[in-house]
């Protein structure tokens, strides 16, 4: 065991490793970390929070401040995301698919062997990822 003088407490502390609690003056014993208890770092203790009613207005403002910011961010995103929506929407909705299927008939039927090499392509890229991601597992 351990017997040092801490500056300041005027009482000897005990322990092995230092930390031991402190006299106060009315002469009664305190634990660390409950009201009036000096640690050895210096701190004193404010009861389990840790927290006075200063600085717990002070969170409840930045609090109320972090969820007007993360508010409006996410009602910006949220009608960027509806704009992109209705944006590709319109596209899609232009888009004739029974006219683009003709287009690529008469792709093929001009182009048979351009046709048949791109699918083979396809085929062959699609056939890579697929056995890629099976591999993998």
């Amino acid at each position: 065991m351990l017997n040092d003088q801490r500056p300041g407490s005027g009482t000897p502390t005990t322990g092995s490793s230092g930390t031991g609690s402190t006299n106060t003056d009315s002469g009664g014993t305190s634990s660390p970390g409950s009201p009036g208890s000096t640690s050895s770092y210096g701190t004193t203790g404010t009861g389990s929070t840790g927290k006075t009613g200063a600085s717990a207005t002070d969170e409840a403002s930045r609090l109320g401040r972090a969820k007007e910011f993360v508010s409006e961010k996410y009602s910006s995103a949220s009608e960027k995301v509806k704009d992109g929506y209705s944006a590709v929407k319109e596209k899609v909705d232009d888009i004739d698919f029974g006219e683009m299927t003709e287009q690529m008939r008469g792709f093929v039927r001009t182009n048979p062997g351009k046709a048949l090499l791109i699918s083979v392509g396809v085929g062959f890229v699609l056939g890579m990822l697929l056995r890629r991601g099976n591999d993998e597992e």
